[in-house]
């Protein structure tokens, strides 16, 4: 049944008895499964355990092993385990103790295939745990379908395996990012002759299609854009060395030829923040590693404590996080009076330049301010205040899982999650100080905030029964075929447009786009056929944001849809199109994002282990279905 090295408890042959499939096996797959054998009893009736993943065991696929070296963790190596304190080796330890021929890094922010091995490593001993009455069937395949069979167990179709169905008494569901439909959002529509890569997982897009020396335009400052700039220049034979002496602290580039140059903006106009490392000394055996520790939140924790009620509007999240924020400064010395939501989101909004060279050096003075506050790191009021905010997202997460939250006071929480990951879920200073050095020699090229992409060629066309014509795109008028460009001679087919920058003239023009982020994961837009089965069968239902820790009550479905799975957050069950729980079908991780809260964090041991604690309830609740 499998072509892959067997454990002690892998099995061939057909399920007898009672079957469990677990669907997608990265960290929270890997979990359940961790936590689930000390569940077990080692005597009992026979039981069957299917684990299905196309990307391979443990890893999955955010963290799979063969992906580039170039792609890191925006966490450093300390700040990981698969195991709560004094259960077992988190990262670091695992490699300076049990991971044979792997160098220690400690404060590091290691690569990502080095953290997606240790999650294999975990996955094995899982498994190696596990009674010996489990028969284990691995399946390096997608899982298509997933349908009742009437009788209260489930088929599951799969999909480039050896394995063309399995059949489940109980079945989790482990999927991590959600596949969504993109649109390429040009001006005009995009032209023949141009190249789109679309949004998705850095190391599985296109970026091949991306001639050496091309010109590159592109949408997106955020963790998936460093993570494609680095494929695109250490991946192409750059490489970043120590500025000379007299050119002042931090990288230079020196190019291989084979890096395009990269027009780049987003809706903020400004790169995701740096993130600060490790502070202090390693930690001690089996001690705390020494990560930043939250700061005081006296003002959010007065709201998150006053009520067992569901939080609305009244309770000004907002505000008291920002409260926070601003004791944060003034406590590391600086004028907190000037910290605002505003500024700190977007702050080149409301902003005009009279060229794209202006716009351009605008932004790169935010990128050098924010790469010299981060290397001040404990002592910079700035970075504090950066920390504090995203720190706010741990604190407010389990009170809205147990409390639940309206939808006046969604749009805010909403804000909260998204100014927290761009301020201190982002690169590690390293990949700031590298995009530094790359605008230094002139690789990349900022076009500011709010900036559009247009198709600029003449397109011709066949009008039906009629003579070639000539249209330019952007002009209007009913769509026809399109079939050759027409050349322009601007240099390219797609230009960058902006309502900040008053000259028409010098807009970068380039033949590709890239979309360097990722769609956040929606139930009710998602391409992905397996949820798609479920939700056009009824077996799942999207969200809606009436108490995240809803319990399916009929009034929850008025509110508005969050996208998330709707589960019972306290087991993982899911509910379906009529809000019933179905004990046997189990939903884990980010794509239950809105009916539990912060989904997207690895588990940090003994700092937040709520990935840990969300697996550790549905073992309990699959434990308890299992003989």
């Amino acid at each position: 049944m499998t072509s892959h090295p067997p454990t002690p408890q892998d099995a061939g042959g057909a399920p007898a008895g009672t079957t469990l499939a677990v669907v997608g096996t990265g960290v929270r797959g890997t979990q359940l499964l961790l936590r689930l054998g000390r569940l077990l009893a080692d005597e009992g009736a026979p039981l069957e355990l299917h684990v299905v993943d196309p990307f391979g065991f443990g890893a999955g696929r955010t963290w799979r092993t063969d992906q580039p070296d170039e792609l890191l963790m925006n966490g450093p190596t300390e700040s990981v385990s698969a195991f709560r304190l004094g259960e077992g080796p988190d990262l670091v330890t695992w490699l300076d103790d049990d991971a044979p021929g792997e160098p220690s890094r400690r404060g590091e922010f290691p690569s990502r295939n080095v953290y997606g091995r240790y999650l294999a490593w975990v996955f094995e001993q899982a498994l190696a745990a596990l009674p010996a009455r489990v028969a284990v069937h691995r399946h390096r395949a997608w899982v298509r379908s997933l349908r009742p069979t009437g009788t209260g167990a489930y088929r599951l179709g799969l999909e480039g395996g050896a394995t063309a169905e399995v059949r489940a008494d109980v079945v989790v569901l482990a999927l991590g990012w959600l596949e969504a439909e993109s649109r390429d959002g040009v001006v005009g529509g995009l032209p023949h002759g141009a190249t789109w890569i679309a949004p998705g997982h850095p190391a599985e897009q296109d970026l091949a299609a991306i001639p050496d020396g091309a010109t590159v335009l592109a949408r997106g400052l955020g963790m998936s854009f460093f993570d494609a700039l680095s494929l695109l220049t250490i991946g192409r034979g750059g490489r970043f060395v120590p500025r000379a002496d007299g050119e002042g602290e931090g990288l230079a580039y020196e190019a291989s030829g084979r890096e395009p140059v990269v027009h780049v903006g987003t809706r903020r106009g400004v790169p995701f923040r740096a993130k600060i490392g490790v502070a202090g000394p390693p930690p001690g055996d089996g001690g705390a590693p020494a990560l930043p520790r939250p700061g005081p939140h006296p003002a959010l924790e007065a709201v998150l404590g006053g009520s067992a009620a569901p939080l609305t509007a009244t309770d000004r999240l907002l505000d008291a996080v920002l409260a926070d924020a601003r004791a944060a400064v003034a406590t590391a010395g600086g004028d907190p009076d000037g910290l605002t939501f505003e500024g700190l989101e977007a702050p080149l909004a409301g902003r005009t330049w009279a060229t794209w060279d202006d716009v351009h050096a605008a932004t790169l003075d935010e990128l050098e301010r924010d790469v010299v506050e981060t290397r001040r790191a404990a002592t910079s009021p700035l970075k504090a205040a950066h920390r504090s905010i995203g720190e706010s997202r741990k604190l407010i997460a389990p009170v809205l899982e147990r409390r639940g939250i309206d939808a006046s006071a969604w749009p805010e929480y909403q804000r909260i999650l998204r100014l927290g990951a761009m301020l201190a879920g982002g690169p590690p200073l390293e990949r700031a100080e590298q995009l530094l050095a790359l605008v230094r020699a002139g690789v990349v090229r900022f076009t500011g905030p709010e900036v559009a992409v247009a198709a600029v060629a003449a397109v011709v066309e066949v009008p039906d029964g009629g003579a070639p014509g000539v249209r330019n795109p952007l002009a209007g008028g009913a769509e026809t075929p399109r079939r050759w460009l027409a050349g322009d001679g601007g240099g390219g087919v797609l230009e960058a447009r902006s309502a900040h920058v008053v000259a028409a003239a010098g807009a970068p023009r380039a033949s590709v786009l890239l979309d360097a982020w990722m769609h956040a994961p929606n139930l009710a837009t998602t391409v992905d056929p397996l949820l798609r089965s479920l939700l056009d069968g009824g077996l799942v239902r999207v969200h809606r944001v009436v108490g995240v820790a809803g319990t399916g009550d009929a009034a929850g479905a008025s509110g508005p849809p969050s996208g998330a799975i709707d589960v019972d957050p306290r087991t993982g069950e899911v509910l379906d199109a009529d809000g019933a729980p179905q004990p046997r079908l189990v939903a884990l991780g980010i794509p239950t994002e809105g009916a539990r809260a912060f989904t997207i964090l690895s588990p940090y041991p003994g700092v937040d282990e709520r990935a840990i604690d969300e697996c550790e309830r549905a073992a309990a609740h699959v434990a308890a279905l299992l003989p």
